[in-house]
């Protein structure tokens, strides 16, 4: 009874170290299967949350979109005019209004 425990426990040892060395080993064109799905690279993680690019449907001019973060830039559809010191930052989508400083046109903006 003792022998069967004996040839149980060194199967399990030796099953056991050949799934690590099949989790570690790589070949030189790829990584191991392990690395690359649990990676904690906080790039690859930033890289696997970025939004798909957002559209500036009227009222604004998307200055720079990174992914997470919008800048831009409030732009009357009526006279043109696109104002510079409104740089605004967003996350999201933005549906609201505002007031053209040069011609007073009550302007909707509209981002997707």
């Amino acid at each position: 009874m003792k022998s069967l425990k004996t040839k149980i426990v060194v199967l399990v040892l030796a099953l056991g170290l050949c799934f690590v060395g099949l989790c570690c080993t790589t070949n030189d064109n790829e990584t191991s299967s392990y690395s690359s799905s649990q990676t904690t690279d906080s790039e690859s993680i930033f890289e696997r949350t970025k939004k798909p690019p957002r559209v500036a449907i009227q009222g604004c001019v998307i200055t720079k979109d990174d992914g997470h973060l919008i800048t831009i830039r409030r732009k009357c559809e009526k006279c043109g005019n696109v104002e510079n010191s409104s740089e605004t930052r967003a996350s999201i989508s933005m549906n609201t209004t505002f007031t053209c400083r040069k011609c007073g046109n009550r302007q909707k903006l509209e981002i997707k």
